[in-house]
């Protein structure tokens, strides 16, 4: 976390696409039933290196984990509530083996980040305490496999996003 801090204090870090967007585009499908975004982690693992050095090539110093919206509430609406964990764990592992192998075939020596995506829950109005159960297993799931932030996608709630903050600083 400090050396994101200090990229970001050194000056602007760019970023890299919307993950869904490109996904989308890739597949020609929204992520549905059969067909979840997030379990391509796992399921098409080669699709989301794929994604992730296009953007490194293209100059993104950060890579967003392939993990908007994956806490069990919402995954449960898919079928996959039960692999939370397992598919923000390959995640960011894919995120990072995108780097390792950016810097092996460049030679790049400055520093990359992994953003940790967490995005809203399914209604928005859920209570604080809802929310934090909600958020509870993917947050400390990105935390401790090592994201170097947390990065709060579309969120129109600011106490679901207060539940988000508190639980990674529980962390």
């Amino acid at each position: 976390m400090k050396d994101f801090l200090g990229a970001l204090r050194n000056g602007t870090v760019m970023a890299d696409e919307a993950m869904g967007s490109y996904l989308f585009e890739r597949t020609g499908r929204l992520s549905e039933i059969n067909h979840v975004y997030k379990a391509l982690n796992v399921l098409n693992p080669e699709l989301i290196l794929e994604v992730h050095l296009l953007n490194l090539k293209a100059g993104a110093r950060c890579l967003t984990t392939n993990t908007f919206e994956a806490n069990r509430t919402r995954l449960t609406q898919f079928g996959e509530g039960e692999r939370a964990a397992e598919l923000n764990r390959a995640g960011v592992a894919l995120a990072r083996e995108a780097i390792a192998a950016f810097r092996k075939d460049t030679g790049a020596d400055y520093p990359l980040f992994v953003l940790g995506s967490v995005g809203p829950t399914p209604t928005g109005g859920e209570s604080a305490a809802e929310a934090t159960d909600t958020y509870r297993e993917q947050v400390s799931t990105l935390v401790f496999e090592g994201v170097d932030a947390i990065l709060l996608e579309t969120f129109t709630s600011t106490a679901h996003m207060k539940a988000v903050l508190a639980l990674v600083k529980a962390f």
